[in-house]
């Protein structure tokens, strides 16, 4: 089996998460080695063989198997995130559906009362004539954020690698250690541990 489709494992995960942390530690003194003369081919070589080094100490198996071992994982990482980001969005704007139709709902009452005096139906019912405003707008922003959301997805799908069940399973079992690695920071306790459950046969 090539690089190209290499296989996630328990092993693998562990070894990408600590040889990343590694390399981000070695980056500025690597990058300032370089930049003290950009033309000096030794330099340059001798900067990537440190790369190498720890690559190939962390356990893969050259350069090449862990730039396709990164781009798997990013990959099913950053459509993990993307789905997650677009579920808290469907439920703002339920929510906020919700919030407009109960408003009408209660100005609907007094405007069905008999004892309103008719001058404040009258203001009621322009009042739920700018509320159904306020919630076309909300719910147009919301489909043109849907199709903006969607053709990101779509352009993260991945292409090229080989993804199955057991990769995408791996990565997300890591998935608050790829965060912390990520972004440098531990992730704050989600309630049950995880995040939620993530379908992914619409990426097949």
């Amino acid at each position: 089996m090539g690089v190209r489709n290499t296989k996630l494992t328990d092993e693998k995960e562990q070894n990408y998460i600590n040889v990343y942390k590694e390399l981000r530690e070695a980056a500025p003194e690597i990058l300032e080695n370089i930049n003290k003369d950009p033309q000096n081919a030794d330099i340059g070589l001798a900067q990537y063989k440190k790369i190498e080094n720890i690559i190939i100490g962390g356990g893969f198996t050259n350069y090449e198997d862990f730039i396709y071992t990164n781009a798997k994982i990013g990959s099913i990482f950053s459509i993990m995130q993307a789905e997650k980001s677009m579920t808290t969005f469907e439920n703002k704007n339920e929510s906020g559906n919700e919030m407009f139709e109960d408003a009408i709902r209660q100005f609907e009452e007094l405007i069905n009362d008999p004892d309103t005096p008719e001058d404040m139906k009258a203001e009621y019912k322009k009042s739920i004539e700018e509320i159904r405003e306020a919630q076309n707008e909300m719910n147009d922003e919301y489909g043109n954020n849907l199709k903006w959301a969607n053709a990101v997805l779509s352009a993260q799908k991945i292409s090229g690698l080989v993804v199955d069940e057991e990769d995408i399973r791996i990565v997300a079992k890591y998935e608050q250690e790829i965060m912390a690695t990520y972004v440098g920071f531990q992730l704050p306790e989600l309630p049950d541990g995880k995040f939620p459950k993530i379908d992914f046969t619409s990426y097949e």
